[in-house]
């Protein structure tokens, strides 16, 4: 997106998937405001939220509840996730658990962790230390050092 903001350039050029309005709700599930638009919100944002009387961030978009989930700033940090279309290039399939370090978004300082599959054949990343705002949708890709081993699609 080169120009406006990503909300602006799905309105756009996706006229199609009008942005409907749903609820934001808290951890617990109470509704505590609504929103015009899943699009114009992330996973970590802090700005255009409802007024709690102390500062709340995006946990999670759920798509299909057509909401926002908010919490405090310690409830956007996770350790494991899971991420799926992996593809990889250092390696020629993942047979057994390997650390190396991941970026998980374009302003992201790599950080230590571990990747392996789990028995359902998932790849699974767990972060040596937990993280701030682990998207879905976001790419992750695994290095040693200079050299990149993989990467996918973060998905939950």
């Amino acid at each position: 997106v080169q120009e406006g903001s990503y909300a602006d350039f799905v309105e756009r050029y996706a006229p199609e998937a009008k942005p409907t309005r749903g609820d934001i709700v808290n951890l617990e599930g109470e509704v505590v405001g609504t929103h015009a638009g899943l699009h114009k919100f992330t996973v970590g944002q802090r700005k255009g939220l409802v007024a709690t009387g102390k500062p709340q961030y995006v946990v999670r978009i759920e798509p299909k509840q057509n909401r926002v989930v908010i919490g405090d700033d310690s409830d956007t940090s996770e350790q494991v996730f899971r991420v799926r279309d992996t593809n990889w290039i250092a390696i020629k399939e993942l047979t057994e658990p390997i650390h190396c370090e991941i970026q998980i978004r374009n302003r992201f300082e790599p950080r230590p962790e571990t990747v392996s599959v789990d028995e359902k054949g998932q790849t699974i990343v767990r972060f040596d230390t937990p993280q701030r705002a682990i998207t879905p949708g976001q790419a992750a890709v695994f290095y040693w050092d200079d050299v990149v081993v993989g990467g996918a699609w973060i998905s939950r």
